[in-house]
């Protein structure tokens, strides 16, 4: 089984750090592969799954770790408020879909 998550070495192979296994998602234990976009389209579906959830992972951990910017928190306070007090409404995504491209 091949995981695997982002890498930057090369344009055309990507390289990336890859779990042993599944339960190994803190790097405990890596092994490296070069896939090429190719062998990747090559794969069969539910190994593309595995390392989509494994890529999914991975930039969670790393969103929770990453530092919001003030003016960015400031932004989504205003914003949460605003829904609070009903001088703005949270709109369902799908609903939103639907708008788009109509003017």
């Amino acid at each position: 089984m091949r995981f695997f998550s982002s890498g930057h070495n090369s344009p055309k192979l990507l390289t990336c750090p890859s779990f042993a296994e599944k339960n190994c998602l803190n790097g405990a234990e890596t092994v490296k592969y070069k896939l090429s976009i190719a062998e990747i389209h090559q794969l069969p579906i539910e190994e593309k799954l595995q390392i989509m959830e494994a890529l999914w992972e991975d930039l969670r951990i790393r969103f929770e770790r990453m530092e919001i910017s003030q003016a960015h928190e400031t932004l989504l306070d205003e914003r949460r408020a605003r829904v609070q007090n009903g001088t703005a409404k949270l709109l369902d995504w799908d609903a939103v879909k639907s708008t788009i491209g109509r003017a």
